[in-house]
């Protein structure tokens, strides 16, 4: 036991050791590095708050808490979190397979394949993923507790499914998986208290839940109005695809939009089918294929039911990390009767792994993936077009001209069914616009006053965005239109207080127009929603501030 513990401990080390390394991408910059009661480590205000986007409602606290504890050794650490919740798992998946009566070399295949398993580089690469690791270890264990003869049962089981939805609600898919796992390995009665403590964790989660965000459930995102029948083929699509990708993780890319992976959802249907078949021919004997394939089924039919609340990406690796652990258990007895398969498989899952999990090592690697796998997609442009946009501080002129060329590739290319998303986009490519030919040398204020703020108020018309309000703002400011100025900063504070670059262009037109007082105000907020301002901190000094 001790040396199939070591070596998976070393196999995980030499797949995973990247992810150690990872710098905040995405979604991890509202997530992380603008979330000030994370890095406060506040936590009543992050139980009390939705995690994300506040439209999004979602309620995640437990998620947000574990971060906010790992966030306080540093960005590394929330990445170390990951791993050691995901060794947690790869243990539980081997309980898992030894309760249901498999050999020792068979669970011990399941373990490797599930730990190096391709699908999780998105889990563990990326740390706003967190909540789904958390949730999948959370889950593991309450499908071993329901599996044991001890006394914790009813007590465990409850208390497990309680912090896996306090983790992410997805993770109520499971409910039913793990008590029916319980009403078939127990007691009568210790399986009767453990669905009746579960019914009552599950009911006051949906109470809290519904007092913190105001709504029962989500996702309440953007959505497209689809017919009954495109609604239906998207969800065999999402469902195939996500199926698929545990054994062909192809296409490995985190914009996973539907229509790009035709074959692949195909070859999902047909595992589909396959593992009915496997389940129907053992179902009354063999428990192990049931759980198997409530592993691997049960999370997936969620996203492939609501897949129009997703977003323009429904097909995501995320959603795959208790499906991954589910494909391992199916596949592991069949793959270990010839070793050399098994260790071969495991070897090639293991180095696609290690090559994935550098998708999400930094920005720049993120948006390069993108460009190389879906230009066509005008999400992945302005992506682009942002990461530029951001280099411009240091590489000048040079990288504004990329960055204007990836917004006005955006607006030729593809945008999202989504009506709401597609404006989303557009609003962002107009006001990258804005911010290229406003920062451009060549553009002389107040002379080229009115095509900046065209492309701003067009950015607006799309949506309006605090971005969007920042660069308005901006531009009249340096045309010495001040009150209008102001206003427009203080708009983009209406839509998102916690923006760091209007605080501190509002701290800049006040100081230019005197008050120095409000000034140092603006540029002490600025400095709360990102530490890392040092133009702010500099601007604080000279005004008397703290700033350090």
């Amino acid at each position: 036991m001790k040396k199939s513990a070591l070596l998976l401990v070393a196999l995980g080390g030499a797949v995973w050791w990247p992810a150690l390394l990872g710098q905040p991408v995405y979604d991890d910059a509202i997530n992380f590095e603008r979330n000030q009661a994370l890095r406060e480590f506040d936590l009543p205000a992050l139980v009390a708050s939705p995690f994300f986007r506040e439209h999004l409602n979602y309620w995640r606290p437990f998620s947000s808490g574990a971060a906010a504890i790992a966030w306080q050794g540093g960005f590394a650490c929330v990445h170390l979190l990951a791993l050691l919740l995901h060794a947690v798992s790869v243990g539980l998946l081997g309980s898992i397979a030894r309760r249901l009566g498999a050999e020792p070399r068979v669970a011990l295949l399941a373990s490797a394949l599930f730990l190096v398993s391709p699908v999780l580089a998105e889990s563990l690469g990326f740390a706003s993923a967190l909540g789904d690791v958390l949730a999948g270890a959370c889950l593991l264990g309450a499908v071993v507790v329901a599996m044991s003869s001890r006394p914790l049962g009813p007590v465990g089981v409850p208390v497990l499914l309680l912090a896996a939805l306090l983790a992410k609600e997805t993770a109520i898919a499971m409910v039913p998986v793990v008590l029916w796992v319980a009403i078939r390995s127990q007691v009568l009665s210790r399986a009767a208290w453990s669905c009746a403590g579960s019914a009552c964790a599950l009911l006051g989660w949906w109470a809290v839940r519904t007092y913190v965000v105001g709504v029962p459930l989500g996702p309440t995102g953007a959505s497209a109005s689809f017919e009954p029948g495109d609604r239906a083929l998207g969800a065999l699509e999402v469902l195939g695809r996500l199926v698929a990708l545990p054994a062909w993780p192809w296409p490995a890319t985190p914009f996973g939009a539907l229509g790009s992976g035709a074959a692949a959802w195909y070859v999902g249907l047909l595992l589909v089918v396959a593992a009915l078949v496997a389940c129907a021919r053992g179902w009354a004997a063999r428990l192990r294929w049931q759980v198997a394939a409530a592993l691997l089924f049960a999370p997936i039919a969620l996203p492939a039911a609501l897949w129009p609340a997703l977003g323009e990406f429904p097909v995501q690796d995320r959603y795959l990390y208790v499906p991954a652990a589910g494909f391992a258990l199916l596949v592991a007895p069949s793959l270990v009767r010839r070793w050399w398969v098994g260790l071969a498989v495991v070897v090639l899952f293991g180095a696609f792994a290690h090559r994935q999990i550098g998708i999400w090592r930094s920005p720049r690697a993120f948006v390069e993936h993108g460009l190389a796998t879906a230009p066509q997609l005008a999400t992945v442009q302005v992506m682009a077009g942002d990461l530029w946009l951001r280099e411009a501080r240091e590489q000048g002129e040079a990288a504004l001209q990329q960055a204007r060329t990836h917004y006005e590739a955006a607006l030729r290319s593809h945008f999202p069914a989504q009506p709401a998303l597609a404006s989303e986009r557009r609003a962002a490519a107009f006001a990258g616009l804005g911010w290229c030919v406003s920062s451009s040398s060549a553009t002389v204020f107040p002379r080229d006053l009115e095509r900046v703020l065209g492309l701003f108020r067009q950015s607006l018309i799309e949506k309006e965005t605090a971005v969007a309000h920042v660069g308005l703002g901006v531009a009249l400011a340096r045309s010495r239109r001040d009150a209008e100025a102001e206003a427009s900063l203080r708009a983009a504070l209406r839509l998102d207080e916690r923006l760091p670059e209007a605080w501190f262009n509002l701290g800049v037109l006040q100081l230019e127009i005197g008050d120095r007082s409000a000034a140092r105000q603006s540029f002490a907020a600025a400095l709360r929603c990102d530490p890392e301002l040092e133009a702010a901190r500099e601007h604080l000094r000279s005004l008397g501030g703290v700033g350090r």
